[in-house]
Order: C-alpha cells, then sequence, then structure tokens
C-alpha cells in the first residue's frame, strides 16, 4: 500500500533538533516548539525533512520525529511513519510494524486508512470497511454493506446490519450505498418501497463523475428503478410522465430495456385507465401504441379483450365498460380507410362489416353489413387490377367462401396463382391450400 507524505501543520519528534544560524526563520521556531514538548510541530518538522523544503533532505532525521510526534498520539505522524517502514526510507523496512501503525491509526478512527487495510486484509476485511464506514468514510460503508448481504469477507450475512449501513453510506452521500439500499428494500424481505423509492432518488439524481470501475452504472440503473416505480405506483404516486423521464436518463446510461420502457410509459400518458389497471409494458402497450398511431386492427382488438377478458394475461383485466371506447376508434379508423380506398382498404371495408355484424361501437345492421362486404370486394378487385398482390389475395378468399360474392372455387385459385407468380408467398401458401381441399 503505497501513500504519500501529508504536508500537514502537526509535529512530532525524537531525535536531536538543535538550530543552526543559518535555518530558515520556519525552521528555528518549529525546532524550538518541538523540543518545548509541541509534538505538532515535530510532525511539522518531520515533514520538511522528508520533502528537503526549506533543509536539506534528512529521512533519517523525519522519522525520528515521526515517531516522537507518533508516541505522542498524532495520527497523522504514525501513518507516515508507516510509509516509511513499508518504504524501507529513513528506517529498516519492516513490513509488521508499518502494519501495526496502520491497525492504531485505523482503531484512531482513519476511516480511509481502514478502507485500505481492507482492501489488503480479505479474510477481516468486512469489519475493516464497517469500521472505515463509522469513522465517516461513505465508500466503506457500501462495502461493508455488501459483505453482510452476502457473507462475505469475515461477515455473516446479516441482511438488518447491511441496510443499516447501505443507509448510512447513503445518508452521507455515496451513490452505490443508496443504489443497493434501494434495491435491497425493493427486493429483500424486509421490503419499504417509501423508503427504497427515498435511496433511488438520491443515487438518481447523484451525478458521479468519475465513478469506480464496475460501478459505472449505478446512476442511470437507480434512475431505472425508480422510473419502474413511479410507472407502477409503488413507494410514489404513479406518475408516467415521471416514469418517462426516468427511463429517458437510463436509456442514455445504456441500461438494457430503458429505451423500451421510455417508449412504453409515453404511451402509457395517453392511457391513465390502463397504467391505473396495472398495465406496464410488452404487448399490450405495444398494441396501444399502434392504436394511437391509427391502426384500426389493434384498437379493435383492446376492444375484444376488454369486453372478453381475453388480455388478462397481458395486463388488460376485463372491463366491458372499456371496450365500446376501443371499437369506436377502430371504426373510426375503418371507415376513413374504407371511404378512401387504396392498398388495405379491402380490409378496412371488411372489418367495419363486421362491427355492423356484432354491433361493436355501433347498432348491428344486416344490411349495412352486407353493403361493405360488397364495397370490400369491388375495392379489393381494383386494387389487385392495379397490381396489389395482397388485394389478390383478399378477393381470391373472397371468392372461395362466398364472402359478399358468390362462391367460385376456379376464380380464387386464378387469383391465388397470380399473387404467387407475382412473389406473394401470401399467394401461394393459399394456392397449396386450395389444391387439398376436396
Amino acid at each position: 500500500m503505497r501513500r504519500l507524505l501529508t504536508v500537514a501543520v502537526l509535529c512530532s519528534a525524537g531525535i536531536a533538533t538543535t538550530a543552526h544560524a543559518g535555518d530558515p526563520p520556519e525552521v528555528k521556531e518549529a525546532k524550538k516548539a518541538c523540543d518545548s514538548g509541541q509534538t505538532d510541530e515535530c510532525y511539522k518538522l518531520g515533514s520538511l525533512y522528508y520533502k528537503g523544503k526549506t533543509v536539506d533532505m534528512d529521512l533519517k532525521k523525519a522519522a525520528g520525529l515521526f515517531q516522537k510526534s507518533c508516541d505522542a498520539g498524532k495520527m497523522p505522524a504514525c501513518r507516515d511513519l508507516a510509509q516509511m517502514y513499508e518504504d524501507g526510507d529513513g528506517v529498516k523496512r519492516n513490513e509488521a510494524k508499518a502494519l501495526a501503525l496502520r491497525e492504531k491509526v485505523c482503531a484512531a478512527g482513519d476511516g480511509e486508512l481502514c478502507y485500505e487495510l481492507a482492501e489488503d486484509n480479505p479474510g477481516r476485511a468486512a469489519a475493516l470497511y464497517e469500521q472505515a464506514c463509522h469513522a465517516g468514510y461513505p465508500k466503506g460503508c457500501w462495502s461493508a454493506g455488501q459483505a453482510f448481504s452476502r457473507g462475505s469477507q469475515g461477515a455473516t450475512k446479516d441482511m438488518a446490519r447491511s441496510g443499516a449501513l447501505y443507509q448510512k453510506g447513503c445518508d452521507a452521500g455515496d451513490t452505490a450505498a443508496c443504489y443497493n439500499g434501494g434495491v435491497a428494500l425493493m427486493e429483500g424481505e424486509a421490503k419499504d418501497l417509501v423508503r427504497a423509492a427515498k435511496m433511488f432518488t438520491k443515487a438518481c439524481e447523484t451525478t458521479v463523475a468519475k465513478p469506480a470501475k464496475g460501478l459505472e452504472d449505478v446512476q442511470p440503473s437507480a434512475c431505472y428503478n425508480l422510473g419502474v416505480m413511479y410507472q407502477r405506483g409503488e413507494g410514489v404516486k404513479q406518475n408516467q410522465a415521471k416514469a418517462r423521464s426516468l427511463f429517458d436518463i437510463a436509456c442514455k446510461g445504456e441500461i438494457r430495456g430503458a429505451c423500451h420502457a421510455a417508449d412504453s410509459a409515453k404511451t402509457l400518458e395517453k392511457h391513465s385507465d390502463e397504467a391505473a389497471s396495472g398495465v406496464r409494458g410488452g404487448i399490450a402497450v405495444h398494441m396501444m401504441k399502434s392504436c394511437d398511431d391509427g391502426e384500426a386492427f389493434s384498437c379493435r382488438q383492446l376492444g375484444e379483450m376488454y369486453l372478453g377478458g381475453t388480455g388478462t394475461q397481458l395486463g388488460i383485466p376485463k372491463n366491458p365498460a372499456r371496450a365500446p371506447e376501443y371499437f369506436k376508434r377502430a371504426n373510426a379508423l375503418n371507415t376513413a380507410h374504407c371511404d378512401k380506398g387504396g392498398k388495405g382498404a379491402y380490409m378496412a371495408c371488411m372489418e367495419l362489416s363486421r362491427a355492423y355484424e356484432a354491433g361493436q361501437g355501433l347498432a348491428k345492421d344486416a344490411a349495412r353489413k352486407a353493403a361493405l362486404e360488397k364495397k370490400a370486394n369491388g375495392v379489393a378487385q381494383a386494387e389487385c387490377d392495379k397490381g396489389s398482390l395482397e388485394d389478390c389475395v383478399y378477393i381470391g378468399l373472397a371468392y372461395q367462401w362466398g364472402n359478399g360474392v358468390p362462391k367460385d372455387v376456379q376464380r380464387a385459385a386464378a387469383l391465388f396463382k397470380k399473387a404467387c407468380d407475382g412473389g406473394d408467398q401470401g399467394g401461394c401458401t393459399q394456392q397449396k391450400g386450395l389444391g387439398k381441399q376436396p
């Protein structure tokens, strides 16, 4: 363990410090004070000899002065003397003495030195990390919390103790301690989602300029977890806009799944009822976004899920009262597309005819249903004639089954062949299937 000697305003001595006429005033005063028993000044003088500042470098004198100051209980002197024993500067190299001095400094409350000792002593690292934590070195709190959560580095597994250490480190501003403490409270045995949210908030809001190796994603990970809590309304009041902003931070931090989560939260901002019912992501949110983007089929599917309860596994509970809204949106989109014509209008007209048949979002109307089927077939035929192979398949299916047109298998086969010859795989599939029919 290499440490630079600290330039301090302290001192100690154990050798003669006779002042010389040529000494600078600073040195003369330090020598006089040291000889009179002011061991802080001995440490200051030793530092001057060690660094060769204002006096010629003399490592032996420096070591003697550090020893005198250390014997008087001045811990900075003990710390620097330990370095001299480790390096063999001014004294014979002695690692045992160096270690004993460091143990003394650690016991006196130097948290950073306790932490360094822990790094070199894995068998009892947990106790030393904890000592560093209680001495006011926040990084030690995180390391000790890790050790007690895992039962490693000389510690017995103790989640309560681990949590307390994380909390202490977090309170002192250690981002990693906030993050790990939040995870423990979010997922551990003794859950406390309110406290977890507070710890994630602190970790998320604290930007770490140069995080320790392996901890580069602590801040964005904390933001992601906090985003999940805002999305679910766990530990905090549900807020999709807040969740989205947090997922955006995590996305920029390259946290896996965060970018998709941000998109989902953005969609759920427009669907407060769905968000409140527990919908968070996946297929359900994808369908909502598709519906918002003008895909009528997704709107109709959502309506059917609410009506029949077929979307419970996706997080959409059965709720017939919500279904009409989605059916009406689907019908409006299909009506516009059917009336406009063009590619895909066939399906829009057919979807609308089914809505009239089932009474989804409008009154049942058999005559209107039949008229729309006829219109759909006309649109599909027109687009097929223009070269839309997809529409050739659609009108072929209508002739195959007699949907809105007289059943005509031969005409269906010709339409499927046209689509298949043009490179439409759907046409090829239907052509093969038609050939297997009795």
